[in-house]
């Protein structure tokens, strides 16, 4: 089956029993494209973009129309909401919807119908999110005021969950439903946050909590990930720093684009980092997202599941220095962020 072939199967589905195989064959044509050499950028957009068409068509199939509210929108966060999943994801969704009737009662009916989707997108294998940052999370179901509320919130008092929660959700986009709902939010929080100096400080500040994990002499500091001894995690390690970098300064120069590629060429277009330095960035960041989903790969064909633990002793030489590379890299932009953000005013050269 192409991937066209699954999209029109997915769209032409009947009930939520027949997506399930088809979600199944999602990471067998992923899988198969990482065997190809496909870009990875295309592996990661495509694994993204099926997984809203599974999403979408299972809201189609469980929601009924008079539970809808006359302007709502699903929307996605996190990984997916950057085009970024790959074949170790979870759920990370919301809703927001208009404020035409009382916020609690559209929640009420939201809700209960929220939860049978989320429910359905893990059967068809994309995992309940741990957290609880899903749509039957009544804390997620919001009208565009309760949402702005909240981000103002965040924003203005950026303790250390609400910079966690800004994080996730500021990488937002519409999946189903009304997408002006989600634009004209996304079109709020670029203002909102663009001249905040002090929250984009903070967000600064956790960013460089997570340092590429390199010695002095350049080796690797190696400690425990998942149980397992001198280990690197290839997404907290070499990929966020390049993630949240991206963010910050998207946030910071009132850019709409949730993709960490570009943010980092917009970054550079807004005259915040270096051309040559973003286009370095952007190969580092791709070069371990391939890395990554080869590794996930492998697992899937040997049946285990996929994760984003590796033990650099098990990998050869020249993948070792593309590590080390890509984490150099992550901290140069790291450094650059600094200067641009931690002095509480003005920009950074």
């Amino acid at each position: 089956m192409s991937p066209s072939e699954l999209t029109s199967a997915i769209r032409e589905a009947t009930g939520v029993e027949a997506l399930v195989p088809l979600a199944a064959r999602l990471r067998d044509i992923a899988r198969a494209m990482v065997e190809q050499d496909v870009a990875v950028s295309e592996i990661t957009s495509f694994i993204s973009t099926t997984n809203d068409f599974i999403s979408s068509r299972l809201i189609q199939l469980i929601v009924p129309d008079e539970v809808l509210p006359e302007k709502c929108c699903w929307i996605v966060l996190g990984s997916e909401g950057r085009y970024e999943q790959t074949l170790h994801t979870d759920q990370d969704n919301a809703i927001i919807f208009s404020e035409a009737r009382p916020p609690d009662e559209v929640r009420a009916r939201l809700v209960p119908a929220a939860l049978e989707v989320n429910q359905a997108m893990s059967r068809c294998g994309i995992p309940l999110c741990r957290g609880g940052i899903m749509a039957s999370n009544p804390q997620w179901c919001l009208s565009s005021g309760e949402w702005k509320e909240r981000f103002a919130r965040w924003i203005d008092w950026s303790d250390p969950q609400a910079l966690l929660n800004a994080a996730i959700f500021f990488d937002f986009r519409a999946l189903h439903g009304t997408a002006s709902l989600a634009g004209e939010l996304r079109g709020w929080l670029a203002e909102r946050a663009q001249g905040h100096t002090r929250f984009l400080f903070q967000m600064t500040q956790n960013a460089l909590l997570n340092r590429p994990p390199l010695g002095l002499f350049g080796g690797f500091v190696l400690t425990t990930h998942g149980g397992i001894p001198d280990a690197l995690d290839l997404k907290v390690n070499a990929i966020t720093p390049f993630v949240d970098a991206a963010r910050v300064y998207s946030l910071g120069t009132g850019a709409t684009a949730t993709g960490t590629v570009q943010r980092l060429r917009e970054a550079a277009t807004r005259g915040r980092v270096p051309e040559a330095q973003a286009t370095a960035c952007v190969e580092a960041f791709l070069s371990m997202q391939r890395l990554r989903i080869r590794l996930q790969a492998y697992d899937v064909a040997g049946a285990r599941q996929p994760g984003n633990v590796i033990e650099p002793h098990t990998l050869d030489g020249p993948v070792r220095a593309a590590i080390k590379c890509a984490m150099r890299e992550a901290i140069r932009l790291q450094k650059r962020l600094a200067r641009a953000y931690t002095t509480l005013g003005g920009y950074g050269v």
